[in-house]
Parts: C-alpha cells; sequence; structure tokens
C-alpha cells in the first residue's frame, strides 16, 4: 500500500488533509493540539513527558500518560491509511517528515489567519505556548526583511532549510524501568536531543535493542545511551555516553549522581548540565577526530560553526575575526540562522572589545544578521539567546532584550547561553535578584564551554 502523504494547516482553521485533498482533520481539539505541538517543533518530534505537560498539566502522571495514549490512538483512528506518518515509542512520539508538509504561513487556504485559530482549552501550559506562539507569528507577519540590495520588503514566510546528510545519532534509554528512573532518562533525552539539533543537523531514531545494534549495517551512526540507575542506598546516578560503529569504539561517556531533590522537582540542573556536556563532548568530537566526523557524514558548514564558537569565546581580537570569517563561509555553504546568530555574537564581542574602530558598521551587520537569523530559525534558543545579547549591548534595550532571553530559556533549559543572556538583561534592567538567580544556573550549567570533557 503507497504511504499517504499529508498537508498540516496551522493558520486559521486547522486542519490535515491528504494529496487528493481528503478532509482528514480530528474533530477532538486536543488531538489537533497534539499534532500543532509535534508539527512545530524541530524534527516534528517531542517526548511523551513534555506532551503530556503542556496538555495535561492539571493531572497526575499516571491519568495524563493514559489520556495522551488515548489521544494518540484517537488520531491515528481518524488518519486511517495515513496513520504511518505518527511514530511513537516509550518516550517518542513523532510525525514522519517524508509522509507530511507542514504549511508556512501564507501558504494555507487562510493566509491572514490568527495561527491555530479557535483552538482554547483550559490548560496553563499548552495556553502559555499558544501565547508565545500567536505573538512570534503576529511578529513575524511586520517584519521587515532587508534584501540584498538594502531595500526593506514585507515579510515573507521562511524557506524550511533541507537537511542535506544529517548525522545519524540512535537514542537507546538503558535503565532499570522503574518510574522515577524513566523520568530522568526523558528528561536526559529530551536535552541532549534539543541541543544536539539546534547546533548540528541531526537525525535521531530511538529504542534499537544492543543485540540488534551489533549487527547493523551502517557504520554512518552515532550511537548515545542513557541510563538512569540506582544502587542499594537508593540513591539516582544517570550516564551518557556515545560511541560509534564504524570501529572506534567508545568515545566519550559520563555518569553523575542526581540529587534527591531534583529526581521529582521542577528543574533537574544535573541533567541539564550533563545535557550541556554531552553537546560539548560531541562537537569536540568531531572537529578533533577526522576519522568520525568523515564516517558520520558531519557537514563542513557545522564543523566550520563549531570551530568559530570555539574561536569567538577567547576574546583574542585575531581568534574573533577568523571566528568571524568561518561563520561567513559556512553561510555561504548553507544559509542557516544559526550562523547569522553566531555572527551577530561576533560583531557584539567586537564591539565590546573595541576590536574595531567602526560601531556604525558593525551595528548595522548585526541588525541585519539578527533579522535573517530570527526568519530562518526563530525557535532555536541560540538565535534568541544571540539576539537578546545583540539588543542589549546596541540598543541598550532590556524590555526587547530580556523577552527574547527569557523565551529562549523556555526553548532550551539546558543551554548555559540562555541564562547568560538572561542574567545579563535582568541585571542591565534592574532586576538584580533573577540576575543573580539565572547567573547561578549558569554556574551551575557550564563547567566547561570551550573543551569539553572526554573520557571512555
Amino acid at each position: 500500500m503507497a504511504k499517504v502523504k499529508l498537508s498540516i494547516n496551522l493558520f486559521g482553521g486547522f486542519s490535515i488533509t491528504d494529496e487528493d485533498g481528503a478532509d482528514l482533520t480530528p474533530r477532538a481539539t486536543k488531538t489537533q493540539a497534539l499534532v500543532a505541538l509535534l508539527a512545530t517543533s524541530k524534527h516534528y518530534r517531542r517526548s511523551r513527558a513534555w506532551l503530556q505537560d503542556h496538555l495535561w498539566s492539571d493531572r497526575e502522571a499516571e491519568q495524563a500518560s493514559g489520556s495522551l495514549r488515548q489521544t494518540l490512538h484517537d488520531l491515528r483512528k481518524t488518519l486511517g491509511d495515513a496513520a504511518s506518518a505518527v511514530d511513537a515509542s516509550r518516550t517518542i512520539i513523532a510525525l514522519t517528515p517524508d509522509l507530511i508538509e507542514v504549511l508556512p504561513m501564507g501558504a494555507g487556504p487562510s493566509a491572514e489567519a490568527e495561527f491555530l485559530a479557535g483552538i482554547d482549552f483550559r490548560d496553563p501550559e499548552f495556553n502559555d505556548w499558544l501565547r508565545e506562539m500567536r505573538a512570534h507569528y503576529e511578529a513575524q507577519a511586520v517584519q521587515p526583511v532587508i534584501t540584498g540590495d538594502g531595500k526593506p520588503q514585507l515579510w515573507t514566510p521562511a524557506v524550511t532549510l533541507e537537511k542535506p546528510n544529517p548525522i545519524k545519532v540512535r537514542i537507546i534509554a538503558e535503565g532499570q524501568g522503574d518510574p522515577d528512573t524513566v523520568i530522568l532518562e526523558t528528561v536526559l533525552i529530551e536535552a541532549i536531543q534539543r541541543s544536539l539539533s539546534e547546533a548540528f543537523e541531526v537525525q535521531f531514531s530511538y529504542d534499537l535493542p544492543s543485540s540488534v545494534l551489533q549487527n547493523a549495517a551502517s557504520d554512518s551512526l552515532l550511537v548515545l545511551r542513557v541510563q538512569g540507575m540506582r544502587n542499594q542506598k537508593g540513591e539516582r546516578y544517570v550516564r551518557a555516553s556515545m560511541e560509534t560503529l564504524a570501529g572506534l569504539g567508545s568515545l566519550w561517556g559520563e555518569t553523575v549522581r542526581v540529587p534527591d531533590n531534583e529526581v521529582s522537582g521542577p528543574e533537574n540542573f544535573t541533567c541539564q548540565s550533563l545535557a550541556h556536556r554531552a553537546t560539548v563532548a560531541f562537537a569536540e568530537l568531531l572537529m578533533e577526530n577526522q576519522p568520525l566526523a568523515k564516517s558520520l557524514a558531519a557537514s563542513s558548514s557545522d564543523m566550520m560553526a563549531a570551530s568559530a564558537l570555539r574561536k569567538m569565546f577567547t576574546m583574542r581580537p585575531d581568534e574573533v575575526a577568523e571566528a568571524g570569517a568561518l561563520l561567513e563561509a559556512a553561510i555561504a555553504q548553507q544559509n542557516r540562522g544559526l550562523y547569522h546568530a553566531w555572527l551577530a555574537q561576533v560583531h557584539c564581542i567586537q564591539h565590546v572589545e573595541q576590536q574595531s574602530l567602526d560601531s556604525e558598521a558593525l551595528r548595522e551587520k548585526t541588525d541585519a544578521h539578527v533579522r535573517y537569523a530570527l526568519e530562518l530559525e526563530p525557535m532555536n534558543s541560540n538565535v534568541l539567546a544571540a539576539t537578546a545579547n545583540a539588543r542589549l549591548i546596541f540598543d541598550n534595550d532590556t524590555i526587547q532584550s530580556g523577552a527574547l532571553a527569557r523565551q529562549s530559556v523556555t526553548l532550551n533549559r539546558s543551554n548555559p547561553l540562555c541564562w547568560f543572556a538572561w542574567a545579563n538583561a535582568n541585571l542591565y534592567g534592574g532586576s538584580l535578584e533573577t540576575a543573580y538567580a539565572a547567573a547561578e544556573v549558569v554556574s551551575r550549567i557550564w563547567w566547561k564551554f570551550e573543551v569539553g570533557v572526554i573520557s571512555g
């Protein structure tokens, strides 16, 4: 049976149609909301825990889990022959990229309509998300874009960039299976996945048993193992490790103890910090291990951007200038919003460190780069954090800087750059207690930025 491709419209009345124009829109509002949450996420996937928190935040975990299973069943039943467009594992629910098309703003039947018009229900977490998304698209609708000749034009929908040759990462959860362990694994997996997918072109797959993995045919695969553990004293630990099938063996690994107050608490700094260190280790491995980078077919533009990131934060004028040149070369190869954001950050450093005599030229370049960055990757926490820094440094706009930094923290709580931007915006805005609290988070997550700890 041929697989059916679906078109998902998020503006005006939510709708799902197949290639023949048949309406496959679910009737239930929460089922529509589930699809919307997936369709607006990078790589169209979310953890079950995240979805439960955004759709049933007022229910106990067991009840929310049951509601999600029922909603997922209803969605597949509505889609019928097209149900293969929805994939699910023990921890992740996803839309299959090859079987869906998410229509950009302005492309659907209701070009001027509100994002998810008519979808409202009493869940505070979902409503917070919905307000942020509507505000984002309303801002995009009036945001001028500067063209190559320097003239403003009306905003046009950002093009979804193709992801040629993504690095294939297989995530394996190997914990003991008790509820608290599953929660820790899920939190860590989601944090690592989010950070990696923001920085690199990555394609994730899940839950391949170790016995099958040993016999897998493809060498172009990085294996990320995540394991939650509990010792005889009842203490909880999490471990993340990386290995490859290309004969390079174990590449990196780290085990940390999770304090009791973080196991089921609102904030898990231990997992967030480990996720950040795993992301740094991933970048360091690609830059330092050429056979690995070659076997994984890592894109040269991502490699240049990673190298630029390492150089820019040395603050040395020659290194910062070289970082700018690397990012310009990366943009020439692949016009990612992230690269524009990092280039804006380079200009911020050059301005603050007085590495350029032409401040006005730096301001103009920065303004152009943040516009492109926000157009291309508006939901990338690095883009929002870098833009927040630019608005603070060049415009002294603590309000806009604070709003951007706050959204960046919401998108990725394991990214220390987001917390750093949030701390600075509050410091210069006079909210000293909030600034101090954010700076404390930076110190807990940001153990090492330029160099990751590589161990077997």
